[in-house]
């Protein structure tokens, strides 16, 4: 299973970065070999629409099964549950922190 975390910066102590399609990078936690790659955010940051729709080509290209967020607005949610990622909502505040807490507790499903 492959799970993005969306985040402010490369580095898993760094924060998590709330918003989801606007997202700086996106932390991918492998759970087969427990490692972790990222994805670049870019084009969806500079995107004057349809952020959301880029974000979750660029999570399916990283064949990315579920995703961890502090928010995710109602396109973004479209789009993920039609490419079959499930959201999990988390109010941790790094990534190390959210994937601990998804592990052990499993957070809110969207």
């Amino acid at each position: 299973m492959n799970i993005a975390f969306s985040a402010k910066k490369s580095g898993i102590f760094n924060k998590m970065d709330e918003r989801f399609a606007r997202a700086e990078i996106f932390l991918i936690y492998h759970t087969e070999d427990h490692t972790f790659s990222q994805a670049d955010n870019t084009s969806s940051q500079e995107a004057a629409q349809g952020a959301s729709i880029k974000a979750v080509e660029l999570l399916v290209r990283n064949e990315v099964d579920a995703v961890v967020t502090a928010k995710c607005g109602p396109k973004a949610e479209q789009a993920l549950e039609a490419a079959g990622i499930t959201v999990f909502i988390t109010d941790q505040k790094t990534v190390t922190l959210a994937l601990d807490d998804f592990l052990q507790n499993h957070p809110q499903e969207l």
